[in-house]
């Protein structure tokens, strides 16, 4: 399965469960202040787009510090295939 694919249906998920729980704007906010992060962050960006590291390694480095600021359904991530996925190219 290709990321792309991977990514919209995560998407879709978190976008469905947000909408039952009522608290679409609060995920908005957090996943668009991911994004923000991701694109200002070069550290963030080299760690996520390195092929050297599986992506299990690279969720378990990255989740401790976003656990206490981020709600569960955010971080509730696909489950990683062991392999590099592509990141959010910066604009």
């Amino acid at each position: 399965m290709s990321p792309r694919v991977v990514a919209q249906r995560y998407a879709q998920a978190l976008f469905d469960l947000s909408q039952r729980q009522n608290n679409l704007e609060e995920i908005v906010t957090q996943v668009e202040a991911l994004l923000n992060l991701y694109r200002e962050s070069r550290l963030l960006r080299n760690i996520l787009e390195t092929p050297i590291y599986t992506a299990s390694r690279k969720i378990a480095w990255l989740r401790p510090p976003f656990e206490k600021t981020l709600p569960s359904p955010t971080l509730e991530l696909p489950p990683a295939a062991d392999s590099a996925a592509p990141g959010i190219p910066p604009q």
